[in-house]
């Protein structure tokens, strides 16, 4: 195993155990978000249109600094200016964190208006826009962590953010009863708690050296960046604003449900995967001669190991709501869960030729493909969504993100081709579906046989990745023994 695809495994796989810790603090907060007596279910949905907006909100105020600074400091073609960068990058952010709560603070009313269809609940988005400047400061650091390869600095500042994630809402939210109110104030308290931790640890690590000039060099690469990311932020989950739009905060609960349970594969595979293989991937394309088989070994090994985790999750959904939560509606997750997980599974393999067009600074370029996906996924929501409600925005997501894969390729190609192995990608979707469908009729058997027979289905998925050469058993005895060393 070459030393590029082993520090790929080792780094994502720390980040992907402090995604484990975001989801994991998810699982433990639902029984409180899904139950009536701490929150209604309209409230549920509002909580969830609270957390998009913050996510696009923090995506535009961070103004693409932390990539700029992932991509100018591992070129060397910058290193006069690396011991510069880091303190240029994180003074700019802490004036851009504060821009954008005070704008936020303006438009409390509107936004109030729209989630709560009520200006009463301003006070809530005022909160919202403390939380949002708290995660911009935190956006510099974590990049820097990254670029440090100190992937388990940042299991730490995620895992202290959760603790006090769960804590705060256990008091606000299940003690004092504040609703919606008192979880805001635990997002608070979390975000100061893992900005302040990341913001220490870099003060210590960086020469307190400024160029201005380089702001220009960041904010040329990183703004195409936020157009990029905020299109993929509402084709994540712009859908939630359309279904409030045409059905109501109760619908976006479910589907919010559906979505969160979905996003482990995001957090636990995708994201994970692109923190490590955004640095990782780049460095092979600088200093690598051949850097096209490193490409395709890893698309093969991750929608092989991701394709596994979508099934085991979707065939397990309907339960795990079934345990957490006391309100039947939720169970409508059962039908959702799995075009949403496989269209994050596509997402993933998107990062890896994308990655391609980012080394090369065609920033514009990727942010048209994801404007573009954006665009049509919205389409088609507003097109189906009154028809066919929250099934319609699972499924148009899924198509757009395939459609925003192709897009990537396709224009990457030009650059550097690379002839991915699209047959095992073909194949393992194919299987996905194959075990989902046969899963299906299982939903009204008594738990006990259900459960048996979806374990069942899942302990399929790697027998017939041996069976079908996907994954030869030489490969198998190379991989334990190079793990055994």
């Amino acid at each position: 195993m070459d030393g590029s695809l082993s520090r790929l495994i080792k780094q994502g796989g720390l980040y992907a155990l402090g995604n484990t810790v975001i989801k994991l603090s998810g699982l433990i907060l639902a029984p409180f978000y899904l139950n009536p007596s701490y929150l209604a279910q309209a409230a549920y949905g509002q909580l969830i249109l609270i957390e998009i907006t913050a996510q696009v909100l923090i995506l535009v105020g961070g103004a693409g600094l932390g990539a700029g600074l992932v991509k100018f400091m591992t070129d060397s073609s910058y290193r006069p200016d690396h011991d510069k960068l880091p303190a240029t990058a994180l003074l700019f952010s802490l004036g851009l964190a504060a821009a954008m709560a005070a704008a936020l603070g303006l438009a409390a009313t509107p936004a109030a208006r729209f989630i709560f269809d009520t200006p009463g609940g301003a006070g809530i988005i005022h909160l919202a826009g403390l939380y949002i400047g708290l995660k911009i400061l935190a956006g510099v650091p974590l990049a820097f962590i990254r670029i440090k390869e100190r992937a388990g600095l940042y299991v730490l500042a995620i895992s202290m953010e959760m603790v006090s994630l769960i804590l705060g809402v256990y008091y606000f939210l299940v003690v004092a009863g504040l609703g919606l109110t008192g979880i805001m104030y635990a997002y608070i308290l979390s975000a100061a708690v893992s900005s302040g931790l990341v913001i220490t640890g870099m003060l210590f690590q960086v020469r307190w050296s400024v160029n201005p000039q380089l702001l220009k060099n960041l904010t040329v690469f990183g703004v195409p960046l936020i157009l990029a990311g905020l299109a993929s932020q509402l084709l994540n989950a712009g859908d939630r604003y359309v279904l409030k739009w045409f059905t109501g905060a109760e619908v976006v609960a479910v589907y919010g449900w559906a979505g969160k349970l979905s996003s482990v594969i995001n957090m636990l595979f995708v994201q994970s995967f692109q923190m490590a293989f955004g640095v990782i991937g780049l460095k092979a394309l600088n200093e690598q001669d051949h850097p096209g088989t490193f490409f395709r070994r890893v698309f093969r090994h991750y929608i092989i190991w991701t394709g596994w985790a979508v099934l085991g999750l979707s065939l397990f959904a309907y339960d795990i709501t079934s345990w957490i939560s006391p309100n039947r509606e939720y169970l409508a997750v059962e039908g959702l869960v799995f075009p949403i997980a496989l269209g994050y599974m596509g997402y993933g393999l998107y990062y890896i030729a994308m990655n391609v067009l980012y080394s090369e600074m065609k920033t514009r370029v990727i942010a048209g493909n994801m404007a573009v996906a954006c665009g049509m996924n919205l389409l088609l929501n507003i097109l189906l969504i009154p028809y066919y409600g929250a099934m319609a925005a699972a499924l148009s997501t899924t198509f757009s993100y395939g459609f925003l894969l192709f897009l990537t390729v396709r224009k990457a190609g030009r650059i550097l081709y690379i002839p991915y192995p699209w047959n095992a990608a073909a194949s393992v979707t194919g299987i996905l579906l194959g075990l989902y469908l046969l899963s299906l009729p299982s939903v009204a058997w008594e738990p006990v046989y259900r459960l048996a027979w979806r374990a069942a289905l899942l302990i399929c998925f790697p027998a017939l990745m041996v069976m079908l050469k996907l994954y030869p058993w030489t490969e198998i005895r190379n991989a334990i023994h190079t793990f055994k060393k």
